[in-house]
């Protein structure tokens, strides 16, 4: 029996799991999509910027501060790693380049360059252009004189430009709309193709500028440059002032397509932060969270939120916690805000209007006094509802904050909109008077109260006992176009963006108006499909992985039973169906893991609900549905696959969903898959 294979691999797995790392940015567009250099600009200190790809080392000019931790990071920019570095460029300085050596064979036949950049208006520094990259074949150009030059730059109002000299020269520019002197990090990229004469110019993956032109044909053999237009006329007055990252050149003219993956690999991954708490695992419309996975945390510059002992041995000793917790440090006495920082924050989606009333299992251990008492306190809102009702409540626990968590356990008042040493001990309930998402807050009040967990509950159920309910179903939803990667694997398909919004065969903007029309029902006005549509079938086991794949890059907030559920959908009936795999969690035909799942559906070309039944390793048209999922521990990333079974499958959105925490018996987890077949997520 499927099921009771999959449970049974979860149970044998419980105490360790396989580690899989993401693929990176640097992966996808120095590795798959084949640069002829690349500048990371990890180095710490020198004059050497080295080359990732080969030996075309670039050379830092005396005018660039190496090991700038003003930098593509994680959260925003999860393709990079926490202490990736950056280079700044100082516009006042003759020395503020980059450069590139002239064996890396570029030309104007065809190529392309790609980078990150982060600029102020204050650090453009001349009335023509800033040069990003420059190439020509002789010197004493400054960018805007007679030589034989194709360059990339900033206009002094923030636009991105590319320019190529020929007899008519080629000139393109983006719009007002995508200037670029901000302050903020941008992913550009500029593709060139003498023989078609075609320029194209990208931000933030978005194609937003072309052009077309007969420009001359020429090699870059005499000077490659970043940060800076030539080395003579007025090329001083056109050096790039700002930060510059992750500089990537190529022989060839990248595809649209290459260039927003370039940037999907940047932004789109998964992890803590995308999650959002649910009632999936109950139909009481009770959502369950631990304090130690949170979506967001800010610190006031004195005190902040952190995970015990994880990140800190915490300030005393509190006991009886279900696991970690998080704990407001220092605990030194300072008095946070009602609304502000240091808080921490958790998103819930509410499925049922009502009123909900909050327990939450906390406690403080009154360490700046050596006494129990109240100053170990904390405010809790509902970020988005003001105005209306309670803004606000202070929560204390007097004579019971003693460093114990079981106490008194689920602590179900405080006093609205007072801030005082002991607040009244009134419920503390918040009206949601619509379905959707909102975000619970905790806040300091005063020194180092913990939190273990929370319940948020209809306020006629009765309170939660002892060490409370386990964690409702934690959940991920993502729409299928904030993919991480694609291929076509070498299959001749690929998964292409269709804009359901632009009309029937119309493009608008997507990559391709989609095999028959427009699929109904897209959840936000795009979606991912499979074309062409052409009979290509990948239905036995050894085919099973040749078709071209969507991935997403997802890391686990807790260990568990993940749920899959997929919104998708085909054109000519059951053949159009899709796998679904996690890479690396798979132990062969007939192991304890399921390799893949085969998902079906009615093929009416609309995207009509969520689906979670699939057939464990299955490559036939239908049969053998289970519900759909995986045990993934937490903190570790995975990459969830997309694949047409058949022909040209649509993906508009999945949901993972975690309905079984650990610890957890074969039992319990029969029992709750059980629950998940016969209640599907309201929305």
């Amino acid at each position: 029996m499927k099921i009771k294979k999959m449970i049974c691999g979860m149970v044998a797995a419980l105490a360790a799991g396989p580690a899989f790392g993401a693929i990176t940015y640097e992966d996808v567009t120095r590795i798959d999509q084949g640069a002829a250099a690349y500048y990371n600009f990890n180095e710490a200190s020198g004059t050497t910027a080295a080359d990732a790809v080969g030996s075309n080392d670039g050379a830092y000019g005396a005018g660039v501060t190496v090991n700038q931790s003003t930098a593509p990071r994680p959260l925003t920019y999860r393709g990079f790693t926490s202490t990736n570095t950056s280079a700044l460029l100082d516009a006042s300085s003759s020395s503020s380049r980059v450069t590139v050596p002239t064996a890396v064979n570029m030309s104007s036949a065809a190529g392309s360059v790609s980078m990150w950049v982060n600029t102020s208006a204050l650090q453009l520094s001349d009335t023509d252009a800033v040069g990003l990259f420059y190439g020509t074949d002789e010197g004493g150009g400054d960018g805007f004189g007679g030589q034989n030059e194709l360059h990339l730059g900033i206009q002094p109002t923030g636009e991105l430009r590319l320019f190529a000299r020929g007899a008519t020269n080629v000139n393109v520019q983006t719009a007002g709309d995508a200037n670029l002197d901000d302050g903020a990090w941008h992913h550009v990229a500029a593709t060139w193709n003498q023989g078609s004469g075609q320029i194209n110019l990208y931000v933030d993956g978005n194609n937003v500028a072309s052009g077309s032109g007969a420009f001359n044909n020429f090699n870059f053999s005499d000077e490659v440059r970043l940060g800076e237009l030539g080395s003579g006329g007025n090329h001083l007055n056109r050096q790039y002032g700002g930060y510059m990252d992750e500089v990537a050149v190529y022989n060839t003219d990248l595809t649209s397509q290459q260039v927003t993956d370039q940037y999907h690999a940047a932004v789109y991954h998964y992890d803590t932060t995308d999650f959002v708490y649910t009632a999936a695992n109950n139909t009481s419309d009770r959502i369950v969270g631990e304090g130690e996975v949170f979506m967001s945390r800010s610190d006031d510059g004195a005190n902040g939120w952190r995970i015990v002992p994880d990140e800190s041995a915490g300030a005393g000793t509190l006991t009886n916690a279900r696991g970690t917790y998080v704990q407001s440090l220092p605990d030194n006495g300072s008095p946070g805000t009602p609304n502000g920082a240091p808080s921490i924050e958790y998103k819930i989606q509410i499925d049922t209007p009502g009123v909900y009333q909050l327990y939450t299992r906390w406690d403080g251990n009154a360490t700046t006094s050596g006494t129990a008492g109240s100053s170990d306190s904390l405010f809790v809102d509902i970020v988005e509802i003001k105005g209306v009702g309670t803004d606000w409540y202070e929560m204390t626990l007097g004579a019971s904050l003693d460093g114990n968590f079981a106490t008194n356990s689920w602590d179900g008042t405080g006093e609205a909109e007072v801030n005082v040493a002991g607040a009244a001990g009134n419920p503390i309930t918040f009206n949601f008077t619509s379905a959707g998402e909102y975000t619970l807050r905790y806040s300091q009040r005063e020194d180092a109260a913990a939190v273990d967990a929370w319940v948020l509950q209809p306020e006629v159920l009765a309170a939660p006992t002892g060490v409370g309910p386990t964690v409702s179903g934690l959940q991920l939803e993502v729409e299928a176009e904030h993919y991480t990667r694609r291929g076509d694997n070498g299959s001749g398909q690929s998964w292409q963006l269709v804009d359901a919004d632009a009309g029937t065969g119309n493009l608008g903007d997507g990559e391709v108006i989609g095999d028959g029309g427009k699929f109904a029902n897209a959840q936000n006005g795009h979606y991912m499909q499979v074309l062409d549509d052409n009979n290509n079938i990948y239905n036995t086991t050894a085919t099973v992985d040749d078709g071209p794949y969507l991935d997403f890059d997802i890391t686990a907030p807790m260990s568990g039973f993940y749920q899959l559920s997929v919104r998708f959908d085909g054109f000519s009936g059951d053949s159009d169906s899709l796998y679904a795999r996690i890479l690396g969690l798979e132990d062969g035909l007939g192991g304890d893991i399921a390799d893949w799942y085969r998902f079906v559906e009615n093929g009416d070309a609309s995207f009509g609900g969520w689906l979670n039944m699939g057939a464990v390793e299955s490559t036939d048209a239908g049969g053998g549905e289970t519900l759909a999922g995986w045990r993934l521990v937490a903190g570790q990333s995975y990459t969830l696959r997309f694949q047409p079974r058949e022909d040209g499958v649509s993906l508009d959105a999945f949901r993972l969903t975690l309905v079984i925490p650990e610890p957890a018996s074969a039992v319990s987890m029969l029992g709750l898959l059980a629950v998940g077949a016969a209640r599907r997520r309201r929305r």
